[in-house]
């Protein structure tokens, strides 16, 4: 089994688990990064070390009293067949087997059983009793791991986790450039190591989005990675629905600050962001969609001095895409809400970056209207708007005005 460019992972995940035997560790970062992989490989390694291995994925939301079954079955030789009917009970019993053998559990895909549209870490209805078994191996006195890997951070690994605790979590960020030109090496491209650097920071070294994009580079330019910089498409294909499950996910506080990012084009800080919203969020709420953008792996920070926030290209792309088809079809809507909610010029924006929202998202929306309404459909629906506007939005903020002043200009 190759593994790329993940040598100093291992080997701290192994020493969490050989050395320091951590109890629960949590593999986090984007769909397409290589958490599950990462973990078959340190799991094949270490497999010697434990009396029982035993993994499950939850890509279908597997309740939690068959996984305690299955796994207390396993770990008791068979010999547990009958269990109590309380949750609480049966995860006691599990970690009974886990103080009295050496155990190796994994979770993977356990975002499968985190709620979406909720911030990060929270538990779809129905399974909660995650969170039970996550605290409980984790405080437990117990001679077991318990690995996990997630697109979130679940909070109870948030609580407990911390250098010295036997309870960690590791983020995986995508590959160098050495690292993904090497697993692409038997796709049949080439270009010069500028070019390679350029195409693997497209992708900010995602193996599953350069192994995606690495066939319609081959099919398309016969291998040339040159020929393929030169478009301006990053997320297409199987790409867009990686970053769909992921956006599908988001509360609406997460999504708009990611709409926000993606027009301010550059990294924003706290303040900036909190400046552009029309219905302002309170400082908790923010620093909380934030952090909680942090754990899906979704948004970067930039400085020390001061925080700022931007997106990783391909996810800029994407969420770019994502408002001006989403201005689109509100157009024509009895509510606007991204014409009222989000600039998509800003006037106090640098030259460049205002170039840049006007190429990438007034352009768009102006030519899918015009082809949708036509000129005279465009004026006719702009003056219902600005009607409605007076009538009934008269005292209310927004940038529904300016928008349209930049649309028809």
């Amino acid at each position: 089994m190759n593994l790329y460019g993940r040598d100093g992972e291992c080997v701290e995940l192994e020493q969490w688990i050989g050395d320091q035997h951590c109890q629960m560790v949590a593999i986090l970062g984007m769909g397409g990064v290589g958490k599950t992989a990462l973990v078959a490989f340190v799991a094949a390694r270490m497999k010697h070390v434990f009396e029982f291995v035993f993994w499950r994925s939850l890509q279908n939301a597997l309740p939690l009293e068959h996984f305690l079954k299955q796994c207390i079955q396993f770990v008791s030789d068979q010999q547990r067949l009958e269990l109590p009917k309380e949750v609480d009970a049966q995860i006691s019993i599990l970690i009974h087997y886990l103080r009295n053998h050496r155990c190796l559990l994994v979770l993977d895909n356990f975002e499968s059983v985190l709620q979406a549209g909720q911030r990060a870490g929270q538990y779809r209805e129905g399974y909660a009793a995650y969170g039970k078994l996550l605290q409980r191996v984790g405080e437990a006195q117990q001679q077991s791991c318990l690995l996990l890997t997630s697109r979130e951070k679940p909070k109870e690994v948030a609580h407990l986790e911390g250098k010295k605790s036997p309870v960690r979590s590791l983020h995986l960020s995508g590959l160098q450039r050495e690292a993904g030109q090497h697993m692409l090496q038997d796709k049949g491209l080439f270009g010069s190591e500028e070019q390679w650097l350029a195409l693997v920071e497209r992708y900010s070294g995602n193996p599953l989005a350069l192994q995606v994009v690495s066939e319609p580079i081959q099919e398309v330019f016969e291998g040339n990675i040159a020929q393929f910089l030169q478009e301006q498409a990053i997320a297409f294909g199987d790409i867009n629905d990686l970053l769909d499950q992921q956006f599908h996910r988001l509360s609406e506080q997460e999504r708009e600050i990611m709409y926000w990012l993606a027009i301010e084009r550059e990294a924003t800080s706290l303040e900036g962001l909190r400046e552009n919203l029309v219905y302002p969020m309170s400082i908790g709420t923010q620093l909380e969609a934030l952090a909680s953008l942090r754990r899906r792996s979704l948004i970067e920070t930039r400085g020390t001095a001061q925080f700022q926030f931007t997106l990783q290209p391909a996810i800029m792309e994407y969420v770019t895409t994502s408002l001006f088809q989403r201005a689109s079809r509100e157009f024509d809507t009895e509510s606007p809400e991204v014409w009222v909610n989000f600039a998509l010029s800003k006037a106090q924006a640098k030259d460049y970056v205002r170039e840049s929202q006007v190429r990438l998202l007034l352009a768009p929306v102006a030519q899918r209207l015009l082809a949708r309404l036509g000129k005279e459909g465009i004026e006719q629906k702009v003056r219902d708007m600005l009607t409605k506007q007076r009538r009934v939005h008269a005292q209310l903020p927004g940038y529904l005005v300016g928008n349209i002043l930049n649309l028809l200009t």
